[in-house]
């Protein structure tokens, strides 16, 4: 189930949300990892859709410091490597370095749409202690799917 919000609306459904924004011009799905089992989920699932409608994918991961850009390069091999598995092709991976939410709507910008993945907290957590997923969602000008 997908619900559609304004674009600064709070995203606290307990489904995923997408803030369908005006960048039909722009092509490809941008994934973002950190590595977890749910956000690799949301990586697969978003996949199986950009797959399905023709869209490039790139998959990203941000680190906030460079002791942790292996990890963030090993979250996007790993991404890439499950979605080789199910046989869907991954046109590009990406890491940067910095502040996640930062990086993900700087790097995303670029892209149709981007997906992150909110990790798995109650509606009220979600309202009253934003995540990264939450601040990109509002913070983006680009398409974003929240996938739970």
């Amino acid at each position: 189930k997908v619900v559609f919000l304004r674009p600064l609306g709070l995203p606290t459904s307990p489904c995923s949300v997408m803030a369908a924004r005006d960048s039909l011009d722009k092509e490809g799905f941008f994934l973002c990892t950190d590595g977890t089992a749910r956000s690799m989920q949301a990586v697969r699932r978003s996949a199986v859709l950009a797959h399905a409608i023709g869209q490039p994918i790139t998959l990203f991961s941000a680190a906030p410091t460079r002791k942790f850009q292996n990890a963030a390069r090993e979250n996007v091999e790993n991404a890439k490597a499950l979605l080789k598995a199910i046989g869907i092709e991954v046109a590009q991976t990406k890491v940067a370095i910095g502040d996640p939410t930062t990086k993900i709507i700087e790097h995303g910008a670029n892209y149709q749409t981007i997906v992150v993945s909110d990790g798995a907290r109650s509606k009220f957590h979600r309202v009253f202690r934003p995540s990264v997923a939450f601040d990109v969602f509002r913070g983006s000008d680009t398409s974003v799917i929240d996938v739970r």
